[in-house]
Parts: C-alpha cells; sequence; structure tokens
C-alpha cells in the first residue's frame, strides 16, 4: 500500500467504476486507494521495497 497525502485526488481521477470501486475498498480498509502488488511485477518483494525507497529518498533531496 502507498500511503498519499490526497488519497481524494487519485479515487476522482479513475473513470472505470470496477476500478473506483476497488481503489475506494482499498481505501476504507487500508486507509490509502493505492496498492502495487509484487506479484503482477517482474520483481520481488523486497527489490520493490528498496526500489521505492530509493526513489523515495531521491524524490525528498
Amino acid at each position: 500500500m502507498l500511503i498519499v497525502s490526497n488519497p481524494r485526488d487519485y479515487l476522482d481521477k479513475v473513470t472505470n467504476p470496477l476500478k473506483r470501486n476497488a481503489m475506494k475498498m482499498n481505501y476504507k480498509t487500508y486507509g490509502s486507494p493505492i496498492s502495487i502488488s509484487s506479484n503482477a511485477l517482474k520483481t520481488n518483494f523486497d527489490e520493490l521495497q528498496k526500489l521505492l525507497e530509493y526513489k523515495m529518498n531521491e524524490f525528498k533531496s
């Protein structure tokens, strides 16, 4: 799950009703409409976590 400061903005941008409902469920259940499954990517969880942390730190700089 990716915690964002403006979750409603992300929900408002989605036009597909099925996707929007899934994102709303994620938001209600986990506190964020955005989730990335490492199973859907060509990487493993540890590599994904390292990449996200690196990019977050890069963005903050």
